[in-house]
């Protein structure tokens, strides 16, 4: 019973966070959601391990 309490909490947290995720991206301006996305889209690409910080990322890229 335990572990499927657990579970279930889990999945409730995941669903928040989606969720958390979601409203921040509506509350950023076009700028901001840009900059998220060139990011977004070199971590998947695995390009942001050539850079020490997210920020450099950003000033290197505009």
């Amino acid at each position: 019973m335990n572990i499927n309490l657990s579970k279930r909490f889990d999945t409730l947290e995941r669903k928040v966070d989606r969720l958390t995720n979601l409203f921040e991206d509506l509350t950023l301006t076009p700028e901001q959601y840009a900059k998220m996305m060139k990011v977004d889209k070199a971590v998947r690409k695995g390009i942001h391990k050539k850079w020490r910080t997210a920020d450099e990322l950003l000033k290197r890229d505009g």
